[in-house]
């Protein structure tokens, strides 16, 4: 079982959320028959934050955006797939 009370959903790979859904919102568009409704209708947007950022300015963009979850984001490593991805598009890596 799931500790969260939320789903996280993504584009194509697992670093690319795209959002998130709240389980009870899940639970109350199967019991108002709307089970069949895509994930869009309720998602909510994501937060994304730089691991480096301070927690007192994440907290503020939480609270700015009445948010309960963000991403925290390793930039190297989100900087070394972006490079990779533009190495092999260019056809220099394989």
């Amino acid at each position: 079982m799931c500790p969260y009370p939320g789903y996280r959903f993504y584009q194509k790979e697992l670093n690319q959320f795209s959002g998130f859904v709240l389980k009870d919102e899940v639970m109350e568009m199967i019991i108002e028959k709307k089970g069949e409704e895509p994930l869009k209708t309720i998602a909510r947007p994501i937060t994304a934050a730089n691991e480096d950022t301070p927690i007192i300015r994440l907290f503020s963009k939480l609270i700015e955006r009445k948010a309960h979850i963000a991403i925290v984001e390793d930039m190297q490593v989100l900087s070394r797939k972006k490079w990779e991805a533009r190495t092999k598009k260019l056809g220099l890596i394989k």
